[in-house]
């Protein structure tokens, strides 16, 4: 069955009435649900889903059933039309809109002033229609926007409380995630704990979901010509900087993303760490760091990163200390060389031998001192 199946149906239920054509919609629905499920971005899914939940929002609106005519045009309003804007679909969510939405006069006008900076009076807006139980999940977007503009505009005159209190009021809203404000939200927090050592972005990365970061998320993008790292790249940095003990397997299979990369974003932040350690000259922290990082990621496997920090340990572990390299090249599990690790480096018009021949001729050259100390 395609996208045309579904008009046929459509079709036919505009000869019927009550229960029997609501059958039939639903009917279509499933279908269309289905469709646009397996290929979101086809047009023809997109349109024959979004007009059969426009039949069904007319439908529940004659039958008087508001309620679940807010639950179709939730659905209408979440069909991404990434590439183009269907006019006509438009048009008719407009002419919805204010018959399914009794409060839409005043969520405007909140989003309004929300975006004019009149951000107590666009909040106060929404606790009177809280207060009154009036607050639908078709609203749920909109307040959760209204919050964002106020703590990202207010956030050096709140209290680390208040700035808690509106996220945590954040998370129990019910609008559409992933979605462009839900990572809005994600990247704020992030940006807010680096300042605010009495936040845990740890706990609240948690309760906002891991599974909810969007394919974006993990783009790096740019601005203004300069490079800006992927969210999810900035988000396991700052996991490993905060020192935060984290379940990082538990972490692994909630992330729906490449397995390695993310490993990968944890490793190079500890690569900086060392690197930066072993520059200031604090080898006590140093050799503790190379053993941290064995004991946390050599179970992990073969990866670019992985292979840095054994090059930082070769070079490192010299003269005095080089014999903490046999431990470490233990422990880094020679398994984990690459192919790549087998070949010759060029930088800057020098050739490098390649890192598995220095390690191992390091490894063999303890040998040789151990065995004719004894």
């Amino acid at each position: 069955m395609d996208s045309k199946t579904v008009f046929e149906l459509r079709k036919e239920s505009q000869h019927l009435l009550g229960i029997e054509k609501l059958n039939k919609l639903n009917s279509a629905l499933k279908i269309a649900r289905d469709l646009y499920s397996n290929e979101p971005y086809n047009e023809w899914n997109q349109k024959a889903f979004a007009w059969v939940l426009i039949d069904l929002c007319k439908f529940h609106i004659t039958e008087k059933n508001l309620n679940l005519a807010g639950i179709c045009f939730k659905e209408l309003n979440s069909i991404d039309f990434q590439y183009y804007e269907d006019a006509i679909i438009e048009n008719q969510k407009n002419l919805l809109r204010p018959k399914i939405d009794i409060n839409y006069s005043q969520i405007q006008r909140a989003e309004e002033l929300s975006k004019n900076g009149n951000h107590q009076e666009a909040l106060a807006i929404f606790k009177n229609l809280i207060s009154q139980n009036r607050l639908t999940d078709l609203h749920h977007e909109s307040y959760g926007w209204v919050i964002y503009r106020y703590i990202k505009s207010e956030e050096d005159n709140l209290s680390s409380i208040q700035i808690r209190t509106f996220l945590r009021d954040y998370i129990n809203l019910k609008n559409e995630r992933p979605s462009m404000l839900h990572s809005t939200i994600l990247n704020f927090a992030l940006n807010y704990s680096k300042t605010h050592s009495d936040f845990n972005f740890y706990k609240f990365f948690l309760l906002w979901n891991p599974e909810k970061l969007r394919s974006k998320d993990f783009w790096d993008g740019h601005k203004n010509e300069k490079k800006i790292p992927s969210l999810i790249s900035r988000i396991c940095k700052e996991l490993f900087n905060s020192n935060t003990e984290i379940n990082l397997e538990d972490l692994l299979s909630k992330i729906n993303g490449d397995r390695e990369t993310i490993l990968d974003f944890f490793r190079e932040s500890a690569f900086w760490n060392i690197f930066n350690t072993h520059k200031e000259d604090r080898f006590s922290d140093l050799w503790n760091l190379f053993e941290q990082y064995n004991n946390s990621y050599s179970k992990y496997g073969q990866s670019k990163w992985h292979s840095e920090i054994l090059n930082l340990a070769e070079r490192f572990m010299i003269e005095n200390d080089e014999w903490r390299f046999l431990n470490f090249f233990k422990n880094w599990n020679p398994e984990n060389l690459r192919l790549d690790d087998w070949k010759e480096t060029k930088k800057n018009e020098h050739i490098y031998k390649p890192l598995a021949i220095k390690a191992i001729k390091k490894v063999f050259e303890i040998l040789k001192t151990e065995t004719s100390e004894h």
